[in-house]
């Protein structure tokens, strides 16, 4: 709402700072980000939004510590050796068609059917579409992706709709099951196999760009040797991990 905007705009200056990114970027410093903060809640604060967000008081999300009260973690059981696992930004109910959806915010330098085309067979629309039916026993027609333009002095805000077709789901679902499997073995005999396809842009699209930040340790025979020369963080758990 426009009474917690300034709230709002004083958490992401002090989020941004610490992170330390500085000024210098044209597209991503703090007045670029309180003005894109402004623009959203003048677009869809108060009643504006063209859907309604939802709040299930009968799931029983998994334990985590919450970006916001819209968010929806879940930790589902789908048949495999791991549980599917994530966080839905805001679950909604469209106000075109009446029906609920799993909703995404993406910042994006491109506002394009070029962008939206891209999550049709995407896992984070095929998983959080899959997760929805699991949470509420309502079959959502796919992914909301709620995009927020990134530019110099353009805001902009665009709702798009992705619809999941059913075999993709059952694909995915084979798809999940065959890299549980493969992700437990890994794990078991302490042998990661690298992917040659994902060096680099070229190797991955047939496209020249970018290369690989951990190159450095696939060029070596012990990549053990190099391990000094990375900042090593702690492992990112979803979840409070309990024993």
């Amino acid at each position: 709402s426009h009474d917690t905007l300034q709230e709002a705009q004083l958490i992401f200056a002090e989020a941004w700072k610490g992170y330390g990114y500085g000024e210098s970027d044209p597209k991503r410093n703090t007045a670029r980000g309180c003005a894109m903060l402004e623009n959203f809640c003048r677009s869809r604060a108060d009643g504006r939004a063209p859907y309604e967000i939802l709040h299930f008081p009968a799931v029983t999300p998994p334990t985590a510590k919450l970006v916001s009260k819209d968010e929806l973690p879940f930790l589902v059981d789908v048949g495999a050796d791991l549980p599917l696992a994530g966080r839905i930004d805001l679950a909604i109910r469209w106000k075109v068609d009446g029906k609920v959806y799993p909703c995404d915010y993406k910042t994006t330098s491109e506002m394009s059917d070029r962008l939206f085309e891209s999550f049709w067979n995407c896992p984070q629309a095929l998983s959080y579409t899959l997760a929805m039916f699991h949470l509420t026993g309502e079959q959502s027609p796919g992914l909301m992706i709620e995009a927020i333009k990134v530019s110099p002095k353009n805001d902009e805000v665009a709702l798009f709709p992705v619809t999941v077709d059913t075999h993709l789901l059952e694909r995915f679902l084979e798809e999940f099951k065959v890299l549980s499997s493969s992700l437990l073995a890994c794990a078991q005999s302490k042998q990661w196999p690298r992917n040659c396809a994902m060096c680099s842009s070229y190797a991955a699209f047939g496209v020249p760009g970018f290369t690989c930040p951990y190159k450095n340790l696939c060029s070596v025979p012990d990549w053990t040797t190099l391990l000094t020369t990375y900042q090593q963080g702690k492992i990112f758990h979803p979840f409070e991990m309990e024993d």
